[in-house]
């Protein structure tokens, strides 16, 4: 409300909580998407989706002076569509039985996993390498922008970097670090996240994705997951614009000094340095901790753990092979 102390109080018109309520919510809802294609439907997943009824796509508005930009009538209306379908195959009374997983998990396995033909491989690189080749130079291109966070997928060495779960759960892990920046008001450092974020996006999610989506909308046998499919293409393009109402209000807030309004990029881990191998990524579990399990709304929808993890140079110098594995998707 006018003459309301928002920025002190905290209240629901504080431009500060606005950025890291959208934040929450981008995180949740890339959190629910890895949680989908990272590996097969478990219970505790079928139950968390649809005792919170997919919540997270819908529940924390945009700030009135930033909202979200249309997406365009094609897209809002994907997005709208896809959403409700999938609600919709969360409402069937069998849908934690033991015949519909198994269903799932068949699906799953036949589409992303084998034997045989995969007709949907969720690798970004058998949709953008010439030769259809795991470990390819997109696939390189990937892990730079993980280690530049000191991350690295949690199976790093046996399983390809360009994932479809490893890149989703790096775009929640950015999501989170920005919440935690924003709630330091390190506006500049959330404005240095944000943007590489679009620049993730631009250079890998949304040059495949789409493509990698309709595959799945082909070749699936449930409604779950074509309609799942169909949130995550339209999702992604919606969030690509998301990001840029984010920037403006991230830069609105951002100091402006002799180095601009994005101040310092957040800084490139190196083994042995001052930010140890980890790097600036720290607020998620170490390996084998156990994750928090809570509802879609919250900042921890991951009954699966994270996807990625820190860095180890011990472990990690012995296990970069690029160019195995040659796969063929026709």
């Amino acid at each position: 409300m006018p003459g309301e102390s928002t920025t002190a109080s905290g209240g629901v018109d504080d431009p500060t909580r606005q950025v890291r309520l959208l934040l929450g919510e981008r995180e949740g809802a890339y959190d629910v998407l890895k949680c989908v294609f990272l590996e097969e439907p478990s219970l505790t997943l079928l139950r968390l989706l649809a005792e919170t009824d997919l919540v997270v796509f819908t529940s924390t508005p945009a700030p009135p002076k930033h909202r979200r930009p249309e997406a365009g009538a094609d897209t809002g209306a994907a997005f709208c569509g896809a959403l409700a379908a999938v609600r919709q195959s969360l409402e069937r009374p069998d849908v934690l039985s033991d015949e519909h997983r198994q269903r799932l998990r068949w699906d799953y396995t036949r589409m992303f996993i084998g034997p045989g033909r995969v007709p949907a491989p969720p690798w970004e690189s058998l949709y953008r390498d010439v030769e259809r080749l795991h470990f390819s130079t997109e696939t390189l291109e990937v892990r730079a922008a993980y280690q530049k966070y000191g991350l690295l997928p949690a199976g790093f060495g046996r399983e390809p970097d360009d994932h479809v779960g490893f890149e989703l759960d790096f775009m929640r892990r950015l999501c989170a670090l920005a919440g935690e920046r924003a709630g330091g008001a390190d506006m500049a450092g959330v404005l240095a996240i944000l943007e590489d974020q679009r620049a993730f996006l631009d250079d890998h999610l949304l040059r495949w994705i789409p493509e990698w989506a309709a595959d799945v909308v082909t070749h699936a046998e449930t409604d779950f997951y074509r309609n799942m499919a169909r949130l995550l293409s339209s999702f992604v393009v919606f969030d690509r614009r998301t990001i840029d109402a984010q920037i403006g209000m991230a830069s609105s807030l951002a100091p402006r000094g002799p180095a601009g309004p994005k101040g310092p990029a957040p800084p490139t881990p190196s083994p042995g340095g001052p930010a140890g191998p980890e790097g600036p990524a720290s607020n998620s579990p170490s390996p084998g901790e156990p994750p928090a399990v809570v509802a879609a709304g919250g900042r921890g929808f991951s009954p699966g753990g994270s996807a990625l993890r820190k860095r180890d140079p011990a472990v990690d110098a012995k296990a970069s092979r690029p160019g195995q594995r040659p796969t063929r998707r026709s």
